[in-house]
């Protein structure tokens, strides 16, 4: 019986250092074994250090605590390195306005965007002013910071214009040359 609750205990100190699932398992099945031989203490102690051993040793792979994240044994069966997932960004508001100043007519912009992606993310992207015939007319670009995961990132600037310059709509662009998100119309305030 002290040979079957050795093995019992070394297999659980065997899943805490390789394999945790497998050897937690032969651990349990040791401490089985040794309390239908009637070896109460030892079954117990074997059956109580491999459910210990095996819980720690899982609960860094596995998501244990109720939390979302990613578990690593998809990694282990498919060594494949998966790409990062782009950045999802979803715009909350564009308000721009404006104003004549002695230096001439100069358009005031805040951006509020939303990062919907499950991990960090560095905003980049531009704002278009267009005239009314969809023309742009000018451009001005946004190099952000990094935005957490499902955080608000508050973006403010100004352009000056030309005299001349009419603006009808100011459409945001996200990411390096991306596709127009969607127009906003442009409020002009003296």
């Amino acid at each position: 019986m002290k040979t079957i609750t050795f093995a019992g205990c070394i297999s659980a100190m065997l899943a805490l250092a390789i394999w945790p699932g497998p050897f937690t398992l032969l651990a349990i099945a040791m401490g089985v074994v040794l309390l239908a031989k009637g070896k109460w203490e030892h079954g117990f102690a074997v059956v109580i250090l491999a459910g210990g051993c095996g819980y720690y040793a899982m609960s860094s792979w596995m998501p244990l605590g109720g939390s979302v994240e990613a578990a690593p044994i998809k990694a282990l069966l498919n060594n494949t390195q998966q790409p990062a997932t782009p950045p999802d960004w979803r715009v909350l508001s564009l308000d721009s306005r404006v104003i004549n100043q002695d230096g001439g007519p100069t358009c005031e912009w805040k951006l509020e965007v939303r990062n919907e992606s499950l991990q960090a993310a560095m905003f980049r992207g531009s704002l278009q002013f267009q005239d009314s015939h969809g023309v742009t007319v000018s451009e001005s670009r946004i190099a952000g910071y990094k935005v957490a995961a499902g955080a608000v990132a508050v973006f403010t600037g100004s352009l000056p214009l030309d005299h001349g310059l009419r603006v009808a709509r100011v459409v945001p662009q996200i990411g390096d040359g991306g596709q127009p998100v969607s127009s906003f119309k442009f409020r002009a305030h003296d």
